[in-house]
């Protein structure tokens, strides 16, 4: 793969080297902004996890079975199958339960 920032405009195509750059340049610029979300999510689920205990932190982390979904229908056109979805369902009914039984005693 050539690195376009060393290749040599041509004068007869300079705005496609120019092109090129522009969104490499913008697809380091996204990318860096999603490694710094993620850093920063791991660093405060780390923080909550020291600051309650881990059974009423987990709960709120199986939502993102049903982000996962929501936003691959989005993006990709994409649903689940049916194993997914009873895995997703047995996970989530297992933690509302959880939440109920501790609510109880």
């Amino acid at each position: 793969m050539k690195n376009i920032f060393l290749e040599k405009i041509d004068p007869k195509k300079p705005r496609k080297k120019i092109i090129k750059i522009i969104l490499t340049i913008f697809f380091l610029i996204i990318t860096l902004y999603f490694e710094v979300d993620s850093t920063l999510g791991l660093y405060f689920q780390i923080i909550a996890l020291s600051m309650a205990r881990a059974g009423i932190i987990q709960p709120f982390h199986y939502t993102l079975i049903f982000w996962a979904i929501i936003l691959g229908y989005i993006f990709y056109d994409d649903l689940p199958d049916v194993p997914t979805l009873i895995g997703g369902l047995v996970i989530t009914v297992s933690g509302i339960y959880t939440l109920y039984i501790k609510e109880q005693k």
